[in-house]
């Protein structure tokens, strides 16, 4: 998942082409996206909605808190020189 993407999931908007298009994400591809915004760290950068909404995902048990060795995280450290 990009950045882009994972952005236009977590605020809801629906599939914008193919067999599928106008219809919601699945919820796993709605948490998915969260995830990915939550292990890069976006999620605490975007506007409030985004950190309070991961945080309330977190602290339910949908999502986890970050992992600096799941691969969204490793790939950005890979990419700014930061990784291992």
């Amino acid at each position: 998942m990009d950045t882009c993407t994972a952005i236009l999931i977590a605020e809801g908007a629906d599939i914008p082409h193919g067999p599928n298009e106008g219809q919601p994400y699945s919820e796993e591809t709605v948490i998915e996206a969260w995830q990915f915004l939550i292990d890069t760290g976006l999620a605490f950068k975007l506007q409030g909605y985004f950190g309070r909404t991961a945080s309330q995902l977190i602290d339910s048990g949908v999502c986890e808190p970050p992992d600096p060795d799941r691969p969204a995280l490793k790939a950005i450290a890979d990419v700014y020189g930061r990784g291992e």
